[in-house]
C-alpha cells in the first residue's frame, strides 16, 4: 500500500508539472493570437513589419510574419494536445492507484475480522 501511495504522489508531482505547462502554452497562444489579429489588421501595402533578432530589430515581410505566427500557433497548439492528453493519462493512472490502495485496504479489513 505504501508503494501504490508514493507512485501516487509522483504522478501527481509530474501532474503538477504537466499543468503549469499547459497554463504557460495556454498563455503563449493568447498572446500568440493578439499578434496575428494585430498582424491582420495592417494595411499590406504601407506595413512594416520588424521582428526583434537578439538585440536588434530585423525588417521582416508582414507575409512571413503572419506565416511565423500562425506555424507558432499551430505548434503551441499540438504541445497543448500533448500536455492535455498527459493531464489525462495521469488522471487514470492516480484513478488505478487508488483503486488499488482501496483494494489493499479492504483485503486487510477482511483479514482482520477473520482473526
Amino acid at each position: 500500500m505504501e508503494v501504490e501511495a508514493n507512485e501516487i504522489k509522483k504522478i501527481e508531482q509530474e501532474y503538477a508539472r504537466v499543468i503549469q505547462n499547459k497554463r504557460s502554452l495556454t498563455e503563449k497562444k493568447n498572446e500568440n493570437e493578439m499578434v496575428l489579429l494585430e498582424l491582420n489588421m495592417v494595411d499590406e501595402d504601407n506595413a512594416t513589419v520588424f521582428k526583434l533578432v537578439g538585440p536588434i530589430l530585423a525588417k521582416n515581410e508582414l507575409s512571413e510574419a503572419k506565416t511565423n505566427v500562425k506555424t507558432r500557433l499551430d505548434y503551441i497548439q499540438k504541445e497543448i494536445d500533448r500536455n492535455e492528453h498527459l493531464e489525462n493519462e495521469f488522471n487514470g493512472k492516480v484513478e488505478d492507484k487508488k483503486r488499488a490502495i482501496l483494494k489493499y485496504q479492504t483485503e486487510f479489513r477482511q483479514e482482520v475480522q477473520k482473526q
